[in-house]
């Protein structure tokens, strides 16, 4: 198509090219050939209608003549028969004359239309000569506006009227500064609208696809947001305006007043469409994607037609229209070798990429020879690039479609492949969540798991009342040391599924998960621990269910041959009443699981005064060094009774701590405390410190009395103990017979051997020792009677109600002959009114403490006291009934 532009665009340069030199001999031959006479062109039949006129043709290189000097006799001789029935000189800036004769030998008028079928010529002047005048005078041309044309039709048509019998000389004028080829058709009227209407209908087909085309094409781009049908919709409109600009048609039909408009359109539409035809074959190619050597090519042609856009509005139209040749002859040659190539590496876009061009090139082709006169002309070879231009578009159309199409397709597989691997990816995943949520031995879920179904619990809109149950076999690590490894495991999932299976059975037990194929109820945590969830609303009045499940789990398991007895323990916690998540509720449960152990219970319920892991003991852990440090503890004392004497024979050092927050913190919280952080020994030493100093700065007072200490089992554990003792009260100066230390018959058992050893050190120093709460835990005879010890006190819980209850009456008096037989002096403890002090000395006890006396008072206080108590010789006494029992431990 492109080599077509350049034979009618471009324009020699001086009258060089050889090309043109050899055009000028040939016009020398014919006119030395043929003689300057006019050939007459007779009508004498309708069927001779169109023809085309033999021209005579005249050069006119001064550009000066005018129809009165080529009626003139002298320059008749000038005139020299054309010889091709269209004629074509290429690019010139002579103007050309051309006469023809018309002679109607019928008896009736003619009608005819002179139909010049070139629209791009500038210039053209039509005089119509009868005799020696000139009857009528056309001027038109694309140079002028469209309303001028004696008829509007994008060619040129001069109407004319041959009576019968008349002659007429026509002579036309041309001048253009395109390519000069003037086809003149001599037609019928009715005939030449016949064969218009014909014309017009192909044309409206042609254009009519190509903008079906164009409007479809930027609908796709529309949808899919793809840069190459916006190209190609624009390329195809390149073409049709190319076509459009060069049959006449958008300037009869868009901008009939603007000539300059129509030149400016034609000289843009083919930079305009090289750009957006390179466009289009780079992305429809994927030549980026493939790294062809025809992408950086194609990025020159495309930066040469934008240039080119730009030069047609700065340069001269000649300039112009050489740099749009220039540009589109290498341009076209490489969008024309691209698509074999890409085709031949197995680009499949490519097949109908190179036909579309092929046809494209083709039709050029042929209109380029039918316009050198080469080939004749008729229907194929006057629109063979209407035809090619049409087929190219059909074909790239078809394209796009097929390329839509296997798009999809990939993106069809491409999504079953992503559904493919996000199922598979999907699988891994709930493959790998429901190892992370499953026990790796009993396959139940894990504590995981059973956090986040408590959570879930937990947050619902309603939750409903649940309990968190745990429950384990103590006895089980035993079992391991005896099986090995692998079996205990085996062993375990034999558990577990023996626990599950029953808790199946009891309907208020909750599913961990619903899987068709498995129903778990039961958790799996650490050292043979299981967990599960009971819903507290839906357990009946009658709950044998329950009660079945516990029996159950609490018989023998057969495993091996070998019948295998568990003693399962059970902790549970409630919600909401003892937490509200999951972490909360497991930790309650394990505190219950705990206390249930120590205290050889079957089941145990979470209750806060039990749980020695709470935020307070956290804070209580962090402030108890802090207070040791800075003095904050104090000590009270409490006098021990002589009662055969009546008379106070000592005192015993309890320790306080008043906390700003939490206000009077028990014994019992703070000492456990102390115990398990490792701050016990500095604690000990100074309530050592402080109690000797007080018993000192008693006796200077007058009161020479013994002083009782309560120490921890932990510093029987220490193995400078004693020594810290020893130099204690040499530093002080304390008889260690002033000196009893109290420890309960509990905390010796826990380690009994070093317990013993502690104090057979102590009792060589003379530091005397009393056994507290005695009667309350699970000490032997045989053991106490190993123990070094001078005194046995009796726990106030078997004093309180001593005249009262009968059974502890019986307890206190055997313990009170059992110990004096064996060598200790007894004190009881927790003496609350005259009756059990009475009972106390029939009995034969040595001394008491309690209430009914005083409570424990600090120092300044206890002087107070012991001056009064010491005037009154015991005449002075706390009435009982208005004295609060005592609810402060030893220490």
């Amino acid at each position: 198509m492109f080599s077509l532009l350049s034979g009618w665009f471009h324009r020699p340069s001086g009258g060089t090219d050889l090309r043109w030199r050899l055009r000028g001999l040939q016009l020398i031959l014919l006119c030395l050939v043929l003689p300057g006479t006019l050939t007459a062109n007779t009508i004498s039949g309708e069927g001779e209608l169109p023809f085309r006129p033999q021209l005579d043709v005249l050069v006119d290189s001064s550009n000066q003549l005018d129809i009165k000097n080529l009626l003139d006799e002298t320059i008749q001789q000038n005139w020299q028969f054309s010889g091709n029935s269209i004629p074509n000189f290429g690019y010139t800036h002579d103007a050309y004359w051309f006469r023809f004769t018309l002679k109607n030998f019928q008896t009736r008028e003619q009608r005819l239309i002179i139909e010049i079928a070139y629209p791009l010529l500038d210039e053209i002047d039509v005089f119509l000569i009868s005799g020696e005048n000139a009857i009528q005078h056309y001027q038109t041309g694309d140079t002028r506006p469209f309303e001028q044309r004696p008829i509007d039709h994008p060619h040129f048509l001069i109407p004319e009227v041959l009576d019968p019998q008349e002659n007429l000389t026509v002579m036309l004028r041309v001048r253009t500064s395109g390519t000069l080829q003037v086809p003149i058709k001599v037609w019928q009227e009715d005939r030449f609208y016949q064969a218009n209407n014909s014309v017009e209908q192909i044309h409206a087909l042609y254009y009519g696809t190509m903008i079906v085309i164009i409007i479809f094409n930027i609908f796709v781009f529309l949808a899919l947001k793809e840069a190459t049908y916006i190209y190609y919709a624009l390329s195809t409109l390149g073409y049709l305006a190319i076509l459009g600009s060069l049959r006449g048609k958008m300037y009869q039909v868009l901008w009939p007043e603007s000539p300059l408009l129509h030149e400016y359109i034609m000289l843009l539409s083919v930079p305009f469409t090289m750009l957006f035809s390179t466009l289009f074959a780079r992305a429809f190619l994927s030549l980026k994607q493939t790294q062809s050597v025809f992408y950086p090519l194609t990025s020159i042609v495309i930066a040469l037609s934008l240039f080119g856009l730009i030069g047609t509005l700065l340069l001269p139209y000649q300039y112009s229209i050489q740099l749009s040749v220039f540009i589109a002859i290498p341009g076209c040659f490489i969008l024309l070798i691209v698509g074999p190539i890409q085709w031949f590496k197995g680009n499949k876009a490519a097949r109908f990429y190179s036909m579309a061009w092929a046809l494209l090139s083709l039709g050029g082709v042929i209109t380029a020879m039918n316009k050198a006169g080469l080939l004749n002309t008729n229907l194929i070879t006057e629109y063979s690039l209407q035809i090619g231009s049409a087929l190219e578009a059909i074909l790239l159309s078809m394209a796009l479609a097929e390329r839509i199409y296997r798009e999809r397709e990939q993106k069809l597989r491409a999504q079953a492949d992503t559904i493919r691997e996000h199922r598979e990816r999907r699988n891994a995943e709930m493959s790998l969540i429901h190892k992370a949520l499953t026990h790796s031995v009993t396959g139940l879920p894990n504590s995981a798991h059973f956090q986040m179904f408590i959570n879930n619990l937990a947050t619902n809109e309603s939750p409903t009342s649940f309990a968190v149950v745990l429950i384990q076999f103590v006895n089980f690590h035993e079992i391991i040391k005896t099986l090995g490894h692998s079996e205990s495991e085996n062993l375990l999932a034999q558990l577990g599924r023996k626990i599950n299976s029953q808790a199946a059975l009891v309907p208020e037990i909750a599913k961990l998960e619903d899987r068709p194929d498995f129903q778990p109820r039961v958790c799996t945590f650490e050292n043979a621990t299981f967990g599960m969830v009971v819903n507290l609303q839906e357990i009946p009045k009658d709950n044998r269910a329950t009660q079945d499940f516990i029996q159950y789990i609490s018989t023998p398991v057969e495993f091996r041959g070998m019948l295998l007895d568990f003693r399962p323990h059970i902790g549970t916690a409630g919600f909401p009443k003892d937490g509200n998540d999951a972490d909360t509720l497991i930790r309650h449960g394990f505190v219950a699981l705990e206390y249930a152990y120590q205290y050889d219970d079957q089941l145990a319920h979470y209750t806060a005064n039990k749980d020695p892991y709470n935020t307070k003991r956290l804070t209580l852990i962090a402030e108890l060094s802090r207070a040791l440090q800075d003095n904050l503890l104090t000590l009270v004392f409490h006098p021990k009774i002589d009662l055969k004497q009546g008379r106070v024979t000592g005192v015993e050092a309890l320790l306080r701590w008043h906390h700003p927050r939490f206000g009077q913190v028990p014994p019992d919280e703070f000492i456990a405390v102390a115990e398990q952080t490792g701050i016990i020994k500095p604690l000990t030493q100074w309530v050592l410190n402080r109690s000797l100093e007080a018993r000192h700065h008693l006796a200077t007072r007058g009161f020479d009395l013994s002083v009782s200490i309560n120490i921890s089992t932990n510093n029987l554990r220490e193995s400078d103990f004693t020594e810290e003792i020893y130099k204690t009260l040499e530093r002080t100066n304390t008889p260690p017979e002033k000196v009893t230390l109290e420890l309960t018959e509990t905390s010796m058992m826990h380690d009994p051997v070093k317990a013993l050893n502690a104090l057979e050190k102590l009792h060589q120093i003379g530091v005397r020792v009393s056994i507290d709460d005695f009667g309350t835990g699970y000490s032997s005879l045989s053991y106490i009677k190993r123990v070094p010890a001078q005194e046995i006190k009796i726990d106030k819980s078997l004093i309180l109600d001593l005249d009262r209850i009968s059974d502890d009456e019986v307890i206190v008096r055997t313990t009170v002959n059992m110990c004096h037989s064996l060598g200790f002096s007894v004190v009881a403890e927790g003496v609350e009114c005259l009756a059990v002090e009475a009972t106390l000395k029939q009995m034969g006890c040595d001394q008491v403490q309690g209430f009914h006396f005083t409570q424990p008072l600090p120092l300044e206080a206890l002087i107070q006291w012991l001056e009064n108590y010491s005037a009154t010789q015991h005449s002075f006494v706390f009435d009982s009934t208005t004295q609060q029992p005592s609810t402060d431990s030893d220490h």
